[in-house]
Formats: structure tokens, C-alpha cells, sequence
């Protein structure tokens, strides 16, 4: 059956990046940086498995027909490839910081407030396009746990 909801084009160009330039990715990814569960369980198959090939010949049928789209599907790195993976990295960190700031909010959280001045952080220096900077403030962003582990979910 078809999917309910589109992927968002954050996540799958995330995907893409961890397919296509795992080099450039290293760990900078997390998956609980991707909210979409078809996405974050293609994501984990990549990671956990030596190549692309072993991912598909792994993968359930959704997650391989996700795989095989984003296989021949280029990552878009415009004209400086140093700077898009950090600035995916930097757009799914935010992502996640909003949905946990959101989750925090609703529990009356006041880690709420801390989370928000890191979130801002980020904000902050990905409106100044300063990749390196928006990079690092989005992983002390996910190190201080605005992506929930999956106990805190």
C-alpha cells in the first residue's frame, strides 16, 4: 500500500548523503535525527552494514525500495561539497531539537528552557551561513540530548 505521509526532503536528502558520501557523513548522523521511521530504519540498515549492497539485500521491502530511490538519486552538493553535508546535518539537528523543545514544552520539562538556547545556537549561526559553526553548535546540540534516546521517547 502506499505511504500516508510524504518524506521529508531534509531526511531524504540525509539519506541520500549516507549513501552516496558516507566519507563525508562519518557520524555526524544520528538516527533519531531522522523522524520519519521508514527513513531512520533504511538509515540504521546503511549503518550497520558494511555497503550499500549488503543494505539492500537486507532491507524489507519498503526500506529497499527507498534505498534503491535514493541510490539513483545524487545528493544535491552544490558548489561546495564541504559545506552541504554540514548544512543537512545542521537542518535534521534543528529538526529534532524542535520536535524534542516541543516534547519538553508539553511535559512542563525545564530542561525546556536550556534546550531552547542551544536550539537557538544553532539557529543562530546557520542564519550567518557559517557551516563549521552551525556544524558543531548542532552536534553539542544532539551530545546534550535534544535527539531523545529511545527510552526518553
Amino acid at each position: 500500500p502506499p505511504r500516508a505521509a510524504a518524506i521529508d526532503r531534509s531526511e531524504l536528502e540525509g539519506l541520500r548523503l549516507a549513501l552516496h558520501e558516507p566519507h563525508r557523513v562519518g557520524s555526524r548522523l544520528d538516527p533519531l535525527l531522522f523522524d520519519d521511521a521508514l527513513v531512520r530504519g533504511a538509515y540504521e540498515l546503511l549503518a550497520s552494514t558494511p555497503d550499500a549492497r549488503a543494505a539492500l539485500d537486507a532491507a524489507d521491502p519498503p526500506t529497499r525500495e527507498l534505498l534503491e530511490r535514493v541510490a539513483v538519486e545524487e545528493p544535491f552538493l552544490g558548489d561546495d561539497a564541504d559545506d552541504a553535508v554540514p548544512s543537512v546535518v545542521v537542518q535534521l539537528a534543528e529538526q529534532a531539537g524542535r520536535r524534542r523543545l516541543e516534547a519538553l514544552v508539553r511535559a512542563g520539562d525545564d530542561r525546556a528552557s536550556e534546550l531552547k538556547q542551544r536550539l537557538d545556537d544553532v539557529v543562530t549561526a546557520r542564519s550567518t551561513r557559517s557551516w563549521a559553526d552551525a556544524d558543531r553548535a548542532a552536534q553539542r546540540l544532539v551530545a546534550w540530548g535534544a535527539v531523545p534516546t529511545e527510552e526518553q521517547s
